[in-house]
């Protein structure tokens, strides 16, 4: 009677530990820090020998932020907000739409890939991800950035396949600035 008692209470305590270890598997990422993280290495002093390492850290700061949010969505679906209204002033909030802009800006390139496009296209379909955070994203993109001819072909793609391609930024849809970008030599 004695080990049976012995080995429930075990058994009750490794079950507590594991259900404890599943949750801190399951904290959603510290959007405080990601913001801290993303103004580090500002540099925009391009006569400073360090501004091109400033630049990559940088880069990479936003991929590590990105990866950080999609890891999290694959588990527990993405983040809650809207970018359509305005909200309190939240870490979350600020963190997500800085960390999309940012990470379209340095290499809209991450948004082709398959696991991502299609984590992305299931939370928009789930109503967990607005559309219009992509849209806004790559319309800043197009806005500040060279776009070559094959991603732009890749880029057309990407808005149809999320269905994104009629969202408005600022008057115009997606799909029309995009037609209407200026191309660069692709390197």
């Amino acid at each position: 009677m004695m080990k049976v008692a012995k080995m429930n209470c075990i058994a009750a305590f490794s079950l507590l530990l594991l259900c404890r270890c599943n949750m801190a598997e399951l904290q959603p990422p510290n959007y405080c820090q990601m913001l801290s993280n993303d103004q580090a290495h500002v540099n925009y002093d391009k006569s400073d020998a360090n501004y091109l390492s400033d630049k990559a850290k940088r880069h990479e700061v936003f991929r590590n932020n990105f990866f950080e949010i999609m890891e999290y969505a694959s588990k527990e679906g993405f983040p809650q907000i809207n970018v359509k209204q305005p909200a309190p002033d939240s870490c979350m909030q600020r963190a997500i739409t800085i960390t999309f802009i940012h990470i379209a800006q340095s290499d809209v390139t991450i948004f082709f890939d398959r696991k991502i496009k299609r984590l992305l296209q299931q939370e928009i379909q789930k109503g967990n991800l607005p559309p219009n955070l992509i849209a806004k994203s790559i319309a800043i993109m197009l806005r500040t950035n060279e776009l070559c001819r094959q991603t732009k072909v890749d880029l057309l793609q990407f808005v149809k396949d999320l269905a994104i391609d009629s969202e408005v930024v600022q008057g115009e849809t997606l799909s029309e600035m995009l037609k209407q970008k200026e191309l660069v030599a692709c390197e």
